[in-house]
């Protein structure tokens, strides 16, 4: 094993009612999750240095957060884009420890445009 690990997680995105819909809870608790378990694989091989992560949702282009519908006002703008990207590098501990703070750096702008809103799926609310 060479520390690399991979994830594909097919419900980020379904179509429902005619709706493209993008789920945000979905697509974060399953990035934490792995986060998190690779953080452990680290851990038991005695691998403390930063580790470069990268996520990817595809078949994005004109979807909406599932937590936008059904609210009454403005409807949902459609995402723009087929998909969003992000990478960044963290620490081996920091996987193990604070995977959500990992989850949040990596999909701060994805969830702000699926809500159009400062939108949480990791908060209390």
């Amino acid at each position: 094993m060479d520390g690399r690990g991979g994830l594909f997680y097919g419900g980020a995105v379904d179509r429902h009612n005619d709706r493209l819909i993008a789920y945000e809870m979905g697509i974060v608790v399953n990035l934490l999750q792995f986060l998190a378990a690779m953080g452990e694989v680290y851990e038991v091989g005695g691998y403390h240095g930063p580790v470069e992560i990268a996520y990817e949702v595809n078949g994005l282009r004109d979807a909406v957060g599932a937590s936008r519908v059904g609210e009454f006002g403005f409807p949902p703008t459609p995402y723009g884009s087929d998909g969003a990207r992000r990478d960044l590098r963290s620490q081996a501990r920091t996987l193990r420890e604070r995977p959500e703070s990992v989850v949040r750096d990596l999909t701060l702008r994805l969830m702000q445009a699926l809500t159009e809103r400062d939108y949480d799926p990791l908060g209390d609310d």
